[in-house]
């Protein structure tokens, strides 16, 4: 990968392992397993993975994506029924995740929403949830009119 940019550089093997070290972190390492298990349909083993990845909350919500979209694909009725609950069960997981977020710190909240991501390509979650059509709903009703505002601040509108 380094040998692509630098193809005259000369490199101890200790060198090269290094740059490729840190290129290539443990979390890239865990994303793309995750990403793997999601594509698989290894759901279990993408639960697991959930729960070692730092950016959940977006993870949560892009495997919630992953599994709406299987069950709108899918011509057989009990596997789309199996998809969506499953789509379900990672939405509920982020929903509860950020609520937890905001019992502790509205602001910080609404910061985890609306933060770059970049593990996953600098999306935000509230990216995810626009595309997703996911609506995270948090306990509180003013937590929504508080993430509209921060929405206009950062010129998402």
């Amino acid at each position: 990968m380094f040998r692509k940019w630098y193809p005259n550089l000369e490199l101890t093997k200790v060198q090269y392992n290094t740059i490729f070290f840190i290129e290539y972190l443990q979390q890239d390492k865990l994303r793309d397993v995750f990403l793997w298990a999601l594509f698989m349909g290894h759901v279990e083993l993408a639960k697991v993975l959930l729960v070692h990845l730092k950016p959940r909350i977006c993870a949560a919500l892009i495997a919630s994506k992953i599994f709406t979209r299987y069950s709108q694909k899918t011509n057989i009725i009990q596997f789309a029924e199996k998809m969506k609950n499953i789509a379900d069960e990672f939405e509920l997981y982020a929903i509860k995740c950020i609520d937890r977020c905001y019992k502790h710190n509205e602001t910080k909240a609404c910061e985890l929403i609306l933060r770059q991501i970049p593990l996953f390509g600098y999306i935000t979650c509230a990216q995810v949830c626009e595309i997703g059509n996911i609506l995270l709903g948090i306990s509180c009703p003013f937590f929504s009119l508080r993430l509209q505002y921060q929405l206009k601040v950062r010129n998402f509108y």
